[in-house]
């Protein structure tokens, strides 16, 4: 195990989280952004990609002004989030905590100011304090039994349904290739 991972580890088992969840997380952190706090591209190369990821959002838009989108990141995280906060308060971190209100939330919850600096969401201390923050309010509420559970494979859907959302769909596609990866990522630290 890298350092990165035994700090993390480390980290997610003071928190009271159990073998299992703490081996979700690092799981779904490696497959999500390799043990490397980033924050979200959205830098898009054509007209077609961006229609094709954020279909909702340029719906009605003409074909010139999403080309105005194209590798202007800014201005595509304006649109995309702007019942959001906008580009400032794009994905970042290890789960990719997006929005300002989440910012805000677990800022507080941490003890850091990330609506004035969004950027430390991409130290990795702070965003191994926010992933812990994260799956005991979003997970721990929406499955109950996830840190007593040693059912691992039912615990890692717990931690991935809990950060890439509950109520997806995730009986096939993407999501489930993505879950599978989260399964199998999962048992190396498990096994640890």
């Amino acid at each position: 195990m890298n350092e990165t991972v035994q700090k993390l580890k480390k980290m997610f088992e003071e928190a009271g989280l159990s073998k299992e969840v703490t081996a979700g997380l690092l799981g779904n952190i490696e497959i999500e952004s390799n043990f490397k706090p980033i924050k979200e591209s959205l830098k898009y190369s054509s007209v077609e990609r961006i229609k094709a990821v954020f279909p909702s959002k340029v719906k009605g838009m003409s074909y010139a002004d999403i080309q105005k989108l194209v590798m202007n990141e800014k201005g595509l995280g304006n649109l995309v989030y702007a019942d959001k906060g906008g580009f400032m308060y794009r994905g970042r971190g290890f789960i990719q905590i997006t929005g300002k209100t989440l910012y805000e939330e677990y800022g507080k919850l941490i003890g850091v100011d990330l609506i004035n600096n969004p950027d430390l969401a991409c130290d990795e201390k702070i965003a191994g304090k926010i992933a812990i923050e994260y799956i005991k309010k979003v997970g721990f509420k929406f499955f109950k039994d996830i840190n007593t559970s040693k059912d691992i494979n039912y615990v890692v859907d717990c931690v991935t349904k809990s950060i890439q959302g509950v109520k997806k769909n995730y009986s096939s596609g993407f999501l489930l290739d993505h879950l599978l990866k989260k399964r199998k990522a999962s048992l190396k630290y498990y096994n640890k």
